[in-house]
């Protein structure tokens, strides 16, 4: 295993060191000539929990393994699954798919890739605790075909395998991290873009251009480093300054920088609302009765939160399936308008005419406690009276407790119906802590799951949207942009793909 060197001091104070020796590589010149190390430096919200993709790494932190391990697929700027280590996929029935490799990939410990080893890993990750270790539990039995084909037997229709396969539980590590995973807790073992060179923890992370990378992707970036700066206003001083060069931004910071010459982009990618967790009414007896749960939603004015919140990068809706999924409806999203009279009808039809109390959790992260403020007084003025509780500090903890059954969140919209059912409704699912199976939505959700014809497939996904909006399961406010704002005198091809919260450096080039 290669030995780090750690690097002494904070992010912020070794940024401008890395800068300046960046600009000295650089020959004067903001774009790398061709002998140049074109290197660039990203502001992360967060630092690596570990280095091993079988581990909790989502949202920022999916970055640090992405560029080190080559996932079985990918995708484009349009979400469109493609080619990685897996060259060609196909479902031969509903509960089989197989799956052909190329195999000239080497890890940056000089062993091989093998059909053997790929099984291998995925077995691993099925067994290994993990963000996305659900997203397997449909795989019954992996066999190996021939020497660059597997097999997936499985034990439930799973048209989501092949995206699942682009997130951490398709990317590779070598057999020496399988036989020995301790390894990945501080170090990478595998045969990505980059190789990590060196790190301080939670501060600065560094990595190099693999010169074995055989991967379909043309990597340009020679040097990633990634400094941590927990602080958006921080992040965007930093880059201000030029001691970075791309950000994630809120939508005010994006449109100070865009006004001082620095470019940006963002995507419709995650809905924000009021996650309505307590259908049987179990800790919040009112919320059991659906015509509670609608009227909260028709006492929201959409229009009003959104634009106090996210400016003119949102869209109001009703819907928690974002418009890259097959179950988009545009029609869903006005489903419950503005109607304060028609919520406080309902509440009386259910015998709640007087309000009741609503306790909600909450954290500061992301704004959240914001976006709640601005939510409240809505409740309120039908006779609903929010009581808010901070659990920053455990807030998922508190949702798989069933402390409450409500909170303020935010949820990814993705680009796959299936996984945005499976995230969101399944009986097991995070954002079903108390396990509601309604027996109409299973059947709904598995006779979509089945369908291979596309454009069915997207029919009855919708049939499945319409129902969790009609039954008020959740009380979305609006889907909002997650924002990237960058130095475009350095740096070109920066792209956000379909629902994606930050660009992937795969792209990254010189600036012409």
């Amino acid at each position: 295993m290669r030995s780090h060197r750690l690097r002494v001091g904070t992010a912020v104070a070794m940024l401008g060191i890395t800068t300046l020796a960046v600009t000295a590589c650089s020959t004067g010149s903001s774009s790398a000539s061709e002998d140049a190390t074109f290197a660039v430096n990203i502001a992360a919200l967060e630092g690596a929990p570990t280095f091993d993709p079988a581990a909790n790494m989502r949202g920022s932190a999916f970055n640090y393994a992405a560029a080190a391990y080559e996932s079985l697929v990918t995708s484009d700027a349009e979400g469109a699954l493609q080619p990685g280590v897996a060259t060609a996929w196909e479902y031969t029935s509903p509960t089989e798919l197989t799956m052909d490799f190329r195999l000239d990939s080497v890890f940056e410990d000089g062993s091989p890739m093998t059909v053997e080893l790929i099984k291998a890993n995925l077995e691993r990750y099925q067994e290994t605790p993990g963000t996305y270790q659900a997203r397997l539990n449909s795989i019954d039995a992996i066999e190996v075909v021939d020497e660059d084909t597997l097999k997936f037997s499985l034990n439930t229709p799973d048209q989501s395998l092949p995206e699942a396969f682009s997130l951490t539980v398709g990317m590779m590590v070598s057999q020496a991290a399988l036989d020995d995973p301790t390894l990945l807790l501080t170090d990478t073992y595998g045969s990505g873009p980059w190789i990590l060179d060196s790190y301080t923890e939670d501060s600065e992370y560094s990595y190099i251009r693999n010169p074995e990378y055989a991967g379909p992707m043309d990597v340009q970036v020679d040097e990633l480093n990634m400094f941590v700066i927990t602080d958006l206003t921080a992040q965007l001083n930093a880059l201000l300054a030029g001691d970075v060069d791309i950000i994630s931004a809120q939508w005010s910071q994006r449109d100070q920088a865009e006004s001082q010459g620095f470019a940006a982009a963002s995507n419709e990618s995650n809905v924000g609302g009021l996650m309505l967790f307590d259908r049987g009414g179990d800790v919040i007896p009112e919320l059991g009765d659906v015509r509670v749960r609608q009227a909260i939603n028709y006492a929201l004015d959409r229009d009003a939160i959104g634009t106090a919140l996210w400016s003119d990068y949102q869209r109001g809706t009703s819907s928690v399936f974002g418009k890259f999924t097959s179950a988009y409806d545009e029609s869903l999203d006005d489903y419950y308008d503005y109607n304060p009279e028609k919520a406080k009808q309902l509440l009386a039809e259910a015998s709640y005419a007087d309000g009741f109390e609503l306790p909600i959790l909450s954290r500061t992260m992301f704004g959240e406690n914001k976006r709640l403020e601005a939510t409240i007084p809505y409740l309120e003025a039908v006779g609903i009276t929010a009581t808010l509780s901070d659990r920053t500090n455990d807030y998922f903890d508190a949702i798989t407790n069933k402390e409450f059954g409500a909170s303020q969140g935010q949820q990814n919209g993705g680009i796959d119906s299936y996984v945005n059912s499976m995230n969101m409704l399944a009986p097991n699912a995070q954002l079903n802590p108390f396990g509601t199976d309604d027996p109409e939505l299973t059947a709904l959700i598995a006779d979509a799951s089945s369908e291979l014809d596309a454009d069915a497939a997207a029919t009855k996904w919708q049939a499945v949207n319409k129902w969790v909006v009609e039954n008020a399961w959740f009380a979305p406010v609006a889907f909002y942009h997650t924002h990237t704002v960058w130095d475009a005198e350095k740096l070109g091809g920066v792209e956000l793909a379909a629902g994606q919260v930050f660009p992937l450096p795969f792209s990254w080039t010189p600036a012409e």
